[in-house]
């Protein structure tokens, strides 16, 4: 059996401690400690209180990524899970040990420029790039692209999404599963800005983006009371909701026959990690290069996120 040697670098919320004290297994050090096709040997934060929970783990703890020079890692799966605004500055130190295989939390950069940047040197190093929008990976979402795909709820004519503050932080999941729903075509671009607030972690933006056949209006929960994504899709002979803050539950409504399938999947959000690491465990072994098409799916979030900035309202 293949066990891939992994690093995590960071042991923030995602990194550690969104599940510190509950069953789920929604963090990378849980996920990864729970799955036997990882030997997760190593992880790495500044912040020296977090070495009591590597300790809890028991995983090898350093404080600093320069004494990375002292391993062998290019083999290893490197996880970031660090603040945006340094994945690049981390990521070309460690293009530098010769790194093959690397996992971003998203957005993998904190603008348009620096995420291209990314890319292009996993092209000319032949690193193997993974971003976690985790959605992808769940059943519920899966089978919502099936059914929008097999045009269940007839042709798509609109849509509605709303996802707490700020863009990069969670916008960028809403616009990423929306590519993702309709097969990745990156044919989506921003064709009204309604609203637009910056403040000191970042900006609120309500905003429609369309394709040639439907408009899709986006709405920035900034209430974070209640920490949601949710969102309506409406068809000619129905339509699909979905509410993650109400038991994560799906329906679909068809307008004449009056039928509604409803569908939760609470255990899958609260494992959500893990289902990512499980799923992507074949494609992480395997060396073969990404395609085109896969780096352009990768940049799409990140170039409309640029749009939504730097368009004039």
């Amino acid at each position: 059996m293949k066990i891939i040697d992994t690093i995590l670098i960071g042991l923030g919320n995602v990194g550690a401690r969104y599940d510190l004290k509950n069953d789920h297994r929604t963090s990378h050090i849980k996920s990864l400690s729970g799955i036997k096709n990882y030997n997760l040997n190593l992880v790495i934060d500044i912040n020296k209180k977090n070495e009591a929970i590597a300790k809890k783990y028991k995983v090898h703890y350093l404080s600093s990524i320069k004494s990375l020079n002292k391993y062998e890692i290019k083999n290893s799966l490197i996880v970031l899970a660090i603040p945006t605004v340094d994945h690049l500055k981390v990521f070309k130190f460690l293009s530098k040990l010769g790194i093959k295989k690397i996992l971003f939390e998203k957005p993998i950069g904190k603008n348009l420029f620096e995420t291209q940047k990314i890319i292009e040197i996993c092209k000319k190093k032949k690193i193997r790039i993974y971003t976690n929008y985790f959605r992808r990976n769940l059943r519920i979402f899966l089978q919502i692209r099936k059914v929008l795909k097999k045009k269940k709820i007839g042709e798509t004519i609109s849509g509605k999404f709303e996802y707490d503050k700020y863009i990069l932080n969670n916008g960028c999941h809403a616009i990423d599963l929306l590519n993702f729903f309709f097969d990745d075509k990156c044919d989506l671009e921003v064709t009204k800005i309604i609203k637009r607030v910056k403040e000191n972690s970042g900006y609120l933006i309500d905003f429609i983006i369309s394709n040639n056949k439907a408009n899709f209006f986006f709405k920035c929960n900034s209430n974070l009371k209640i920490r949601n994504l949710k969102f309506a899709i409406y068809g000619t002979k129905g339509m699909i909701t979905f509410d993650q803050a109400k038991g994560s539950t799906s329906n679909i409504i068809f307008y004449d026959k009056k039928i509604k399938i409803t569908k939760k999947s609470n255990y899958e959000f609260e494992n959500r990690q893990h289902i990512v690491y499980k799923n992507i465990f074949k494609t992480v072994v395997k060396h073969r290069m990404q395609k085109n098409d896969y780096y352009k799916n990768l940049l799409f979030p990140q170039k409309i996120m640029s749009e939504l900035i730097e368009k004039k309202l």
